[in-house]
């Protein structure tokens, strides 16, 4: 794993989590629930709803296209 090459590439996707946005509306449960001063947390957690998420879409479209 090249964490240079991954910062570099990730500059060029879209930011998720604005205000509005599912991942937006989970930062602010999280943050609500678990207060700001555990932030890690919170980012861990987002993290991983948004990888398995990312995982479900691309099940999707793989199941999508093999019809």
């Amino acid at each position: 794993m090249n964490l240079q090459e991954d910062l570099r590439v990730n500059m060029f996707s879209s930011v998720e989590g604005f205000a509005g946005t599912s991942l937006g509306e989970a930062f602010d449960s999280y943050i609500k629930r678990f207060g700001v001063h555990n932030i890690h947390f919170i980012c861990s957690l987002t993290y991983n709803l948004g990888k398995m998420h990312g995982k479900r879409e691309e099940r999707a479209r793989r199941k999508l296209h093999e019809r």
